[in-house]
């Protein structure tokens, strides 16, 4: 499949995913106001912090062999199954040791929420990094499109007590169904037996390189929930989260990119990927810079009037993360282009600078100046993790830095070649 095509099934129907992810996020913004959803989506950062350790970011193993086609897919299936299942048991079990067990604005026990969501999510990951290895991106994204439109009207419709519950669910039913559409699609339950142990050394490798880098991604992009949450308010909390979801908007369509590029990249088309990111990187500089200037002048109304009005704190962080929102969506590109290659190091190097100043920062600041300082903090940590790895790619492959940022009238042709198609396989 041609890099465009990929490109374009991502970006149509991972960007229909999470505009149903988004609206969800509306929904539980306004239902339980700021400081009741910075508290809820403050259990689910723990969450995922909890199922990336236990996951043992498999799903980048997953993704790298299964696009070299060099273990069998029975096999990869075997292995995902049984590492979700401990993934889930091994989450919850630190949630019994470690965190206390409160309901969260239910009756539900907090660790029956956590094993149906670290249990659904890590199936997620597992089964679409393998259908994305095959270049197959709509069947799961329908899978999980409509398990979210499902949960919408739930919440128009159903019983606004029980819909956390519901909501917490929906990540299980949509795991278990992507792994019906995966052994169906691959054949792999006729096959299924744990890798050799050659192959299970290969994947455990790749994938211990690649926890130790999403450890630190997570980090970089998290760990300021944890000083908010520290010294500020609930309702600062709340409406700082929102900032970061919303700043996560905007790596959504780098992301959808990245997941082709890091799949060709893997199989080998370098040359013509490192062209199409330097193009596609300075054009997300432009569009970014016109969406922020867009939201400066709008934002002081729009995040109440979409969130709510107990989200009247966001603005101010807003403008200040958004010049280091803008560094992480051009460099979502390279860091695929890395690890596609193998050199996750560079990438890992990077979210280490970023994370040391991130934490100084917070340190120092939050205390007194809050969540202003934290998302300023942040914004200056991610433009450091941009310079260095853009310098190391500048040194490698002789690429001058302005071609990530200035865009060209050549641009254009190329663009449109990239459109019809005329670019090599």
């Amino acid at each position: 499949m041609r890099l465009q095509k990929l490109i374009y099934q991502g970006i149509v129907w991972r960007g229909m995913y999470y505009a149903s992810v988004f609206a969800l996020n509306i929904v539980i913004a306004r239902v339980y106001k700021a400081a009741d959803s910075g508290l809820i989506n403050y259990l689910i950062n723990n969450l995922s912090f909890l199922l990336l350790v236990t996951s043992f970011s498999l799903e980048s193993a997953l993704g790298y062999f299964g696009s070299r086609d060099e273990i069998k897919a029975g096999r990869l299936t075997a292995l995902s199954l049984l590492f979700a299942l401990g993934s889930a048991l091994a989450s919850t079990l630190a949630m019994l040791l470690f965190i206390e067990r409160e309901p969260v604005h239910t009756n539900l026990n907090v660790l029956l929420l956590s094993f149906v969501y670290v249990l659904g999510f890590v199936l997620n990951n597992y089964f679409s990094a393998l259908f994305y290895a095959r270049q197959k991106v709509v069947l799961p994204n329908i899978v999980f499109i409509v398990i979210n439109l499902l949960v919408l009207v739930y919440s128009i419709y159903g019983d606004k007590t029980s819909f956390l519950l519901v909501y917490f669910v929906s990540f299980l039913a949509q795991g278990m169904l992507l792994f019906v559409a995966w052994c169906a699609e691959s054949g792999a339950l006729s096959e299924m037996r744990l890798p050799s142990p050659a192959d299970l050394r290969k994947l455990l490798n790749y994938a211990f390189t690649a926890l130790v880098a999403n450890l630190i991604f997570f980090l970089v992009y998290r760990v300021d929930y944890w000083f908010v949450k520290s010294f500020a308010d609930d309702a600062a909390l709340g409406n700082y989260i929102q900032v970061s979801k919303l700043g996560q908007i905007f790596l959504l369509l780098p992301s959808i990119i990245a997941t082709a590029v890091f799949t060709r990249t893997a199989r080998g088309n370098q040359e013509q990927v490192k062209h199409v990111i330097e193009i596609i990187s300075r054009w997300l500089l432009v569009m970014y810079v016109l969406v922020v200037l867009a939201i400066a002048v709008t934002g002081k109304w729009l995040f109440p009037a979409i969130y709510g009005q107990s989200f009247n704190q966001m603005y101010g962080p807003f403008l200040l993360l958004s010049p280091g929102i803008v560094s992480l969506s051009m460099l979502a590109l390279i860091t695929a282009f890395n690890a596609g290659k193998h050199r996750i190091n560079i990438n890992i190097k990077g979210s280490v600078i970023a994370l040391l100043v991130i934490v100084a920062g917070n340190l120092v600041f939050v205390p007194r100046y809050g969540i202003y300082a934290a998302a300023l903090v942040s914004s200056v940590g991610y433009i450091c993790f941009q310079v260095y790895v853009l310098a190391h790619f500048k040194k490698e492959y002789r690429s001058g830095v302005l071609a990530f940022f200035v865009p060209r009238m050549s641009d254009w042709q190329k663009v449109k070649q990239f459109v019809r198609g005329n670019e090599a396989n």
